[in-house]
């Protein structure tokens, strides 16, 4: 069945102005507090630091000065040449977000969206991105797609706001587990219930729009099944912030 949100994904005229006119607006008033893309990028990266990787660097760095600057924390970035994906990315902000930062050079960035008419506009915005660092190509697939796009191991999955949309999250984390790189992490932004809040009317809301809002523990839960867990998150208001890596097995 589809979804009234999937129903307005499907809008060309709409999806050109839902990163600047509805994202932030709509997530803002279920987290009870400010948020945007930026912000979940930045926040999701806290939760779980890309390891350090010395000589990465900015070449044009001037060099410090030992008395007067404090010591530089290193650089951070997955390995050279990482593969990283942005699964349901619907218009493509977190896919051009990673191709613009360069701390991925030489990565290859690959969004994915069930969605065609997501996937032209993401297409379209990727040409207005001015001088990417990493290689970023869109393709129309699904969950279940994963293992087509990901001949090489994950460093990176990023999946913001389409896990509760999706009929069979579980399978989705299955497929992540299996793409994802044995250091590899999934960065996920999605909704969760809070049990320091009453929200009844903001989770009717989000039913209606098609969006799952999981139980505490549920995921959790989920993730095991599939061969992750989650090394850390951040609940605010109902928006869950959280990163998985696979599960190690002793």
């Amino acid at each position: 069945m589809t979804s009234a949100a999937q129903k307005i994904f499907e809008r060309p005229a709409f999806l050109r102005r839902y990163e600047k006119r509805v994202h932030g607006r709509f997530l803002s008033s279920f987290a009870h507090q400010k948020m945007n893309y930026e912000s979940i990028y930045s926040d999701l990266l806290a939760l779980a630091p890309r390891p350090a990787s010395a000589g990465r660097g900015p070449k044009d760095a001037p060099p410090a000065n030992p008395i007067a600057d404090p010591p530089a924390s290193p650089p951070v970035s997955p390995p050279a040449k990482a593969l990283i994906v942005d699964l349901g990315c619907g218009t493509g902000w977190f896919a051009r977000r990673l191709a613009t930062d360069p701390a991925l050079a030489e990565s290859a960035i690959v969004g994915l969206d069930v969605s065609p008419a997501a996937i032209e506009v993401a297409r379209e915005l990727a040409r207005s991105v001015p001088k990417p660092h990493a290689a970023l190509r869109f393709a129309v697939a699904n969950a279940e797609d994963l293992a087509e796009h990901t001949a090489e191991p994950a460093a990176e999955i990023w999946l913001c706001g389409a896990l509760h949309q999706m009929s069979r999250p579980e399978l989705a984390l299955e497929q992540v587990a299996g793409a994802l790189g044995p250091d590899g992490v999934m960065y996920c932004q999605t909704f969760c219930e809070n049990p320091d809040l009453v929200a009844r009317v903001d989770i009717k809301v989000l039913s209606w729009f098609g969006h799952r809002v999981f139980a505490r523990g549920e995921l959790d839960a989920m993730a095991e099944k599939a061969g992750l867990v989650i090394v850390a998150e951040q609940l605010r208001g109902l928006v869950l912030l959280a990163a998985f890596k696979r599960r190690r097995h002793s």
